[in-house]
């Protein structure tokens, strides 16, 4: 398990913090819950791969909040909780591992990525920290990466979902449940990203959402 590469990002990840012992494979081993079809480390080390595309052009602190968030975004994740929770409870085992020093700009970097954790419930940047929007639209933006992909690849992404869902509802709930998402997410919002560099995925993510919401 540990041989994958998310392990090796999770040690340079955290290789700056003192962070408890045995917290490496804590995260390592709930992104490989073999129940995660999705919400897994696979999803987790492409969001990293592609944050750190050319067109990605962050300070290196701000680079540094952005893969920490992306590192604990989904790592507590259960299926069928209410709306936030999950984010919650991930920023809650973000900020227990970041939790040494007390400096001011420990408590910055602890607040800013609890603030991006949580903004991934509903990847709206309202009442967002000024000093943090950059990084934080970036996140929500990777998160979103797959709403942008061609109409097979956007398919595969929802079985993986729907296979995480299997135990709590049928397909006719699931599909039901996914459809309504869709059109309150597109209700709710000008656009799909927020940054320039997603741009290019508008209008396929666009078709996607509204063929899902019929």
């Amino acid at each position: 398990m540990f041989e994958q590469p998310l392990y090796k990002e999770i040690l340079n990840i955290l290789g700056p913090f003192s962070v408890p012992e045995g917290a490496h494979g804590r995260i390592m081993k709930a992104y490989c819950e073999p129940w995660r079809a999705y919400h897994n480390a696979g999803h987790i080390t492409q969001m990293l791969e592609r944050s750190r595309r050319s067109d990605i052009d962050l300070t290196d602190d701000a680079r540094q909040r952005l893969e920490l968030m992306i590192l604990y975004h989904d790592v507590w994740y259960k299926v069928g909780r209410t709306s936030g929770e999950n984010e919650e409870q991930s920023a809650k085992w973000a900020i227990n591992d970041l939790a040494e020093g007390i400096d001011d700009d420990m408590l910055r970097l602890r607040h800013a990525v609890r603030q991006g954790i949580v903004a991934t419930a509903t990847h709206s940047l309202e009442n967002i920290n000024p000093n943090y929007v950059e990084e934080i639209a970036t996140l929500l933006d990777l998160d979103l990466w797959g709403l942008g992909q061609a109409p097979d690849a956007f398919q595969e992404d929802t079985e993986k979902v729907w296979r995480e869902y299997q135990p709590l509802a049928t397909r006719e709930e699931f599909d039901a449940g996914r459809s309504a998402w869709a059109r309150s997410f597109l209700s709710s919002r000008k656009r799909i990203y927020h940054t320039e560099p997603f741009l290019e995925r508008e209008e396929m993510a666009l078709y996607n959402l509204k063929q899902l919401a019929g």
